[in-house]
């Protein structure tokens, strides 16, 4: 049967409702299976009849919820998905996937890709493209357009080109030439990068569209090489399989600022609708205007242009060597074991280190991880091939043992991986046989930091042995959740830092106002403006530190940007592309990493000899996410969140006022740390954004009242009055006057920790334990940092060894008073 047919025996309206009707049975008929299963938890006296209580209050809160989020949010986004001629033009498919998934009962499914818009935030968009596996099946076998589960909360044809239909007009608005389009190993990358590219030519763009998977940080480069206005990436990064993404460009090859973002959102994206797609020609009738990226015998229409871009990459990479000459020796004997993890990196790195004279290189081929497959068949189906995460790194080498034997790893000095897009880069290490104890066995995953770290003193030695000028205008910048390790070194050496909110974007917009010479510290300034990207300093002097010497991120994010460009679009002089580049810290870890085998020494030995030889505090920094494996799922995943994140700020009052222990250490302060306020005006949030950070410090001054503790519980509940709530009825309970008050205080006091709470653990605040939304998914993420100053190695190992296991028990108890199941 032909679509055609297929949606004409189809009524929209009877869809609609069997599906509105579906769900709720489903979601009622689930809220009472728990309530049956607390009832009994309760008579069985597993659970008291206080706590019993409070879950029930809390399954029916959920079920009051789900319904209103049914009839205010799904409703009209599933009927206009149903009714919208414009939907079944571009994709014939979309309207029948949804008649099948109501058929075939998927409430769950049909609520999650429905009941919001897939989120536009700083890079673009990023979200499930998939519902099921058999989803993912679909699309890689039949295609993009196939008919599978299809919403506007999902990421598919229909948002991808709607998004691309704003951006198209933004470029038109303002005069815009050129973009690039490229695509990492993703499910439906190369369909997706040509869907998109057949648009922006059919609005005027000339396109360079790459011709094969690409690292993201490639196509960043291209984006300032051949002078072109915006970029387009299809990635996931690191998510598991079921996501995909579309990651936007500015000219300068960086991800958006935040002013960039909001005005492209407000005036393009939200005004922009189905009926604003065109209908797309064959990419062949706009050849003259397309440049394909590959190699010369890259597949393309007759008369387009072709452009190799490897080379200029290459070299341009290999201009980062901190000292050729002296790797020149050292780089053939280093053995380099190297996992693509199905992703972007697999063609590119092996010959970056091969060109910088790395020879011996291993590849983990097992079960094709060095070929690009966005199935990535070695990783479960929540699984994220990450090389930062300690799981990612278990099957790399497992991976590299099935295929080349233990003795071979054995003989690896460093083990590198990449993800998907290869913008983040994780290295395995050998561990010291007198610490195999501290570390639980042979090797480890180093932490982000500790790269950063040997990369930075490795670049900071020849610039002293050089007596640099570099020196004197050096900064470095890192987000706040990055190890103060690096912050510390740089302190030593003479360097100015700043530290930013999360987002490499972020990273970049610090440099930018440091290359302008920008006082952005100025109080006004920052309260004002500044405060949406900025969260601290040391030594920054406008007009004099303008030469970055490294960006960090704790989420294995690096780039060095050097000095105020040529020109408002090129590269920095002296630097790299302004986003992170796992591919280029590749190289650089492969150069430190020689050095330290002709010393004898393993990279942990160079950690520990750069603690002792320049009087550094010894940090411990670990992560953990909530849920450990993928995000918050179904119809309550935004309740579990915002739970745990109002427990958080219970947390913090007892802390400030009673005090607050967290696996045996006294919390000495808690800091908010609310960001941009972007994402507290989502809906799915509920708070209110401030507009200045004075404004939030003042809201943060307001503290919950100590349960039980009815004088303050009736203080809390006036002030809030005074806040503008509404006065409770007389008749209200007090119970009921405290529940309007905290919801109030939730949604008009409270400051949404967008960027964190942080609970500090020592006076010196040198040693604290971070509670973090995730900006990427629907997760929550624990960051701990511990600190010791040791005075000898003796001191250092033991201290070592004590703050590893303290880390981890800081990150369960801590999760165990969010009300986490671990």
């Amino acid at each position: 049967m032909s679509y055609e047919v297929w949606n004409a025996n189809i009524d929209p309206r009877k869809v609609l409702e069997k599906a509105l009707s579906g769900m709720k049975a489903h979601f009622a008929a689930s809220a009472s299976r728990e309530l049956a299963a607390l009832e009994a938890a309760v008579a069985a006296g597993s659970t008291s009849p206080a706590e019993g209580a409070e879950l029930r209050a809390r399954i029916l809160d959920r079920a009051a919820d789900t319904e209103r989020v049914l009839e205010e949010n799904v409703r009209p986004r599933l009927e206009r998905w149903l009714t919208d001629p414009h939907v079944r033009r571009i994709c014939p498919a979309a309207v029948p996937a949804i008649a099948d998934a109501v058929d075939d009962a998927r409430w769950d499914h049909l609520f999650e890709a429905f009941f919001s818009d897939i989120k536009f935030g700083t890079g673009g968009i990023r979200g499930r493209a998939v519902m099921s596996v058999g989803d993912l099946r679909t699309m890689a076998a039949f295609g993009v357009d196939a008919p599978f589960l299809r919403g506007p909360n999902l990421f598919n044809d229909l948002t991808v080109l709607r998004l691309s239909a704003a951006v198209a007009r933004f470029a038109a608005d303002n005069s815009l030439q050129g973009a690039v389009v490229g695509f990492d190993s993703r499910i439906g990358g190369p369909r997706f990068a040509s869907l998109i590219a057949r648009l922006f030519l059919s609005a005027g763009l000339r396109v360079h569209l790459f011709a094969e998977p690409c690292p993201f940080p490639e196509l960043s480069f291209a984006v300032v090489r051949f002078g072109a206005d915006l970029g387009v990436f299809i990635s996931a990064s690191h998510n598991d399989k079921r996501y995909n993404g579309y990651k936007l460009t500015s000219a300068t090859g960086a991800q958006l600022t935040n002013a960039e973002r909001e005005r492209i959102y407000r005036d393009y994206v939200l005004k922009t609708d189905f009926a604003d797609v065109p209908d797309l020609p064959p990419i062949e009738d706009f050849a003259s205007r397309l440049v394909v990226v590959g190699p010369d015998d890259a597949e393309r229409p007759a008369s387009s242009a072709v452009f190799d871009l490897h080379p200029a990459y290459l070299e341009h990479m290999r201009s980062f060597i901190v000292d050729p000459a002296a790797l020149a020796p050292l780089a053939p004997s280093l053995e380099i074991g190297y996992c693509a993890f199905y992703g972007a990196g697999s063609r590119l790195v092996p010959r970056l280190l091969r060109s910088a004279g790395f020879e011996r290189i291993t590849e983990v081929t097992h079960r094709s991880m060095n070929e690009p497959d966005g199935f990535f068949p070695c990783f479960e189906y929540t699984q994220q091939p990450d090389p930062g995460d300690p799981s990612s790194a278990r099957i790399a080498v497992e991976a590299f043992i099935a295929e080349h034997g233990e003795e071979r790893f054995d003989e690896l000095d460093i083990l590198i991986g990449t993800d998907p897009d290869a913008d983040r880069m994780g290295v395995v290490v050998k561990v010291p046989p007198e610490q195999k104890e501290i570390y639980g066995g042979g090797w480890t995953l180093l932490k982000a930091d500790e790269v950063w770290a040997l990369l930075l003193a490795h670049r900071l030695r020849k610039l002293e042995a050089e007596n640099s000028p570099l020196l004197r205008r050096g900064f470095i910048a890192q987000s706040h959740v990055t190890s103060d390790l690096i912050t510390e070194l740089a302190e030593r050496k003479g360097l100015a830092w700043i530290k930013t909110w999360v987002g490499f974007s972020l990273l970049a917009e610090a440099v930018s106002f440091a290359w302008n010479g920008l006082d952005v510290f100025e109080k006004t300034e920052y309260d004002t403006r500044r405060f949406s990207t900025l969260y601290a300093h040391h030594r920054y002097e406008p007009g004099v530190r303008d030469y970055n010497l490294g960006c960090f991120e704790e989420s294995n994010g690096f780039s060095i940007l050097g000095g105020p460009p040529s020109s408002p679009n090129a590269l920095g002089e002296g630097g790299h592309v302004r986003d992170k580049d796992g591919t280029l810290a590749a190289l650089l870890i492969a150069e430190v990493a020689a050095h330290a085998k002709a010393e004898g020494k393993t990279l942990i030995d160079l950690l520990d000899d750069l603690t002792l030889s320049e009087g550094l505090a010894l940090y411990v920094n670990r992560y953990r996410p909530d849920p450990p494996v993928g995000q918050y799922e179904g119809v309550n995943a935004i309740q579990r969140k915002l739970f745990h994140l109002h427990r958080a700020e219970e947390l913090r009052a007892r802390a400030l006022r009673d005090g607050l222990e967290i696996a045996g250490y006294r919390v000495t302060d808690v800091e908010i740390c609310p960001g941009k306020g972007k994402y507290a005006a989502d809906p799915d949030h509920g708070y209110r954004p401030h507009r200045t950070m004075s404004e939030a410090a003042e809201r943060a001054s307001v503290l919950l009242p100590p349960p039980g503790d009815e004088a303050a519980e009736d203080a809390f509940t006036d002030l809030m009055v005074k806040r503008g709530m509404p006065a409770p009825e007389p008749s209200a309970s007090r119970t009921e006057r405290l529940a309007a008050a905290r919801s109030f205080f939730f949604s008009n006091v409270a400051v949404f920790p967008e960027e964190g709470m942080r609970f500090y653990l020592s006076e010196d605040k040198r040693s604290f334990v971070t509670l973090r939304p995730s900006g990427t998914s629907r997760n929550l993420k624990l960051y701990v940092q511990l600190s010791e100053r040791p005075a000898d190695r003796a001191s250092l190992l033991e201290a070592k060894a004590r703050l590893i296991a303290a880390a981890d028990e800081v990150l369960f108890d801590l999760a165990r008073l969010l009300g986490m199941k671990w």
